[in-house]
């Protein structure tokens, strides 16, 4: 039987998704602002590797992959062998709140970077490095710890 979603997991995937869609607007509307590296020793017409369009090209593929892969694996829970209903619905919400930890990450991710590749910011502030160390792993063990009891 597939697990139901609860009223948070919908507010929690519609979060997801409004991320996806403000990272990939945030580029849009600025794409044009974006300056382009000189090209300072390289052959003609080659590819800067520090290219901000690429970069953020790059963040909005995996952004977009791992928004379509973490959805895949919240409904096709059947790849795993878990029998309890309850262990099926907490993998579920696991799978949810780290996708829209992971898109709101990346949304402010890509927003950082095209102020600051425009002239319009300082940069990444000093607390992003621990929110983004803790944001992850955090939802990861609570989840793992409250599946912990239907191990055989």
């Amino acid at each position: 039987m597939r697990p139901r979603r609860s009223t948070v997991d919908w507010i929690l995937e519609a979060a997801a998704l409004a991320a996806l869609v403000a990272m990939f607007a945030i580029v849009a509307a600025h794409w044009g602002e974006i300056p382009r590296p000189r090209l300072r020793f390289l052959p003609p017409r080659a590819v800067h590797p520090w290219d901000p369009r690429i970069v953020l090209a790059i963040m909005m593929a995996l952004g977009s992959a791992t928004y379509v892969l973490l959805s895949l694996s919240g409904r096709f829970q059947k790849l795993m062998n878990i029998e309890v209903p309850y262990a099926r619905q907490q993998l579920l919400s696991m799978t949810i709140v780290l996708k829209a930890v992971v898109m709101l990450l990346l949304a402010y991710l890509s927003w950082t970077l095209v102020a600051v590749v425009t002239g319009h910011g300082r940069g990444l502030r000093p607390g992003y490095l621990a929110l983004f160390v803790a944001a992850v792993p955090v939802p990861l063990i609570l989840y793992t710890v409250k599946l912990r009891r239907y191990r055989r």
